[in-house]
This record gives structure tokens, sequence and C-alpha cells, in this order.
């Protein structure tokens, strides 16, 4: 355990792969939306993204972890010192 700024904090394992965030802080307009839509095939279809409740959550996030590169690319890497 360590304390710093009068608080304790645990080591703790995670997933150490590529996370998302996107799901967690939205602070555009509703409208904007509508672009996204457009641009979404078979968005609302196959697929939906809960802007709505996003905006309302609208989590401030701190996003900590390994250095990658070319996320959900064939070229996709990650730096492995990093990720361990």
């Amino acid at each position: 355990m360590l304390t710093e700024f009068n608080r304790t904090s645990n080591h703790v394992h995670y997933f150490n792969g590529i996370s998302d965030s996107s799901y967690l802080k939205f602070d555009g307009d509703l409208e904007q939306i509508e672009v996204y839509e457009r641009n979404a095939p078979n968005f609302r279809r196959t697929y939906d993204i809960p802007f709505s409740a996003i905006k309302e959550i609208s989590a401030p996030t701190l996003l900590c972890g390994p250095i990658g590169k070319d996320a959900h690319k064939v070229s996709e890497r990650l730096h492995k010192v990093s990720g361990i």
C-alpha cells in the first residue's frame, strides 16, 4: 500500500490491452450525432451508442495505460515495456 496525498492506494493488475474510454464522456451537442449517424452504416439498426446517457454521465476521465500505435489496424502494436 502506498500513502500519498492523504490517500491510500493499492497496486492492482488490470487488462493491459487497448481499452476504450469513448463511452465515458460526451461534451458535444446532441445535434452532432446526426453527422455520426450519416457516416456510420447501419447505425441504430445493428449497433447503437447511448449518446444521451453518456452525456448525462459525462464522467471526467484520465486514461492511463501502455503506449501503443495503430489501434484496430493490421499494424497495431504495443510498447512491451510500458504494457507489463
